[in-house]
């Protein structure tokens, strides 16, 4: 047998008994009781806010309204997909809107806990008329990261998030320091 050959082999074995390995905790699972949940369904979601200053240059103070509706899908107990319209106005400072859509997002949930925690991560992109000093497009990346709970538990409808709201253009045109809030959103599951 070559060098070559000798080297190939153990490798080979590797890889078949971590596949192996990964596949027999599957086949030894016990089935699982049904959800209290629906895998799928669709949540109105609205929150209030306001302008954060992240960064010196950042001077712009603005209230934040936003309208959210939400798509969901549960990938696991713990992982659920979250798509989502963002449909935001800002008064004060600077007054305009931001329309978007929020596709790709995922929210990490403790699933054996009372009040059903979770972090949000959500990524996607949107049109703008805002006039400030932080983005320069009107072409502008949504950036949502937010920790929240189901109060109820998964029977109810009802969940409120702390969201940190980022729209930057990716250096696209500069300077762009990224316009950022701080909102609380509460959303309503729908039937």
């Amino acid at each position: 047998m070559t060098t070559r050959g000798r080297g190939l082999l153990p490798a080979l074995l590797g890889a078949a008994a971590l596949a192996v390995s990964l596949a027999a905790p599957a086949q030894d699972a016990p089935a699982e009781s049904p959800p209290a949940e629906p895998r799928a369904g669709w949540s109105l979601a609205g929150a209030w806010g306001h302008t954060a200053q992240l960064v010196t240059a950042a001077y712009t103070s603005s209230h934040l309204l936003l309208l959210a509706p939400q798509w969901t899908c549960r990938l696991s107990r713990v992982v659920e997909a979250v798509a989502e319209g963002h449909v935001a106005g800002y008064v004060g400072d600077a007054d305009g809107w931001m329309l978007g859509i929020v596709p790709l997002g995922f929210r990490f949930r403790v699933p054996d806990s009372a009040w059903r925690p979770y972090l949000a991560l959500q990524a996607g992109f949107g049109w703008t008329n805002l006039d400030v000093i932080e983005i320069d497009r009107r072409f502008n990346f949504i950036l949502e990261g937010g920790f929240g709970v189901r109060p109820g538990g998964e029977a109810d409808p009802f969940s409120l998030e702390v969201r940190l709201v980022h729209y930057s253009n990716a250096g696209t045109v500069l300077p762009n320091y990224g316009l950022n809030s701080v909102a609380l959103v509460g959303a309503w599951r729908l039937r």
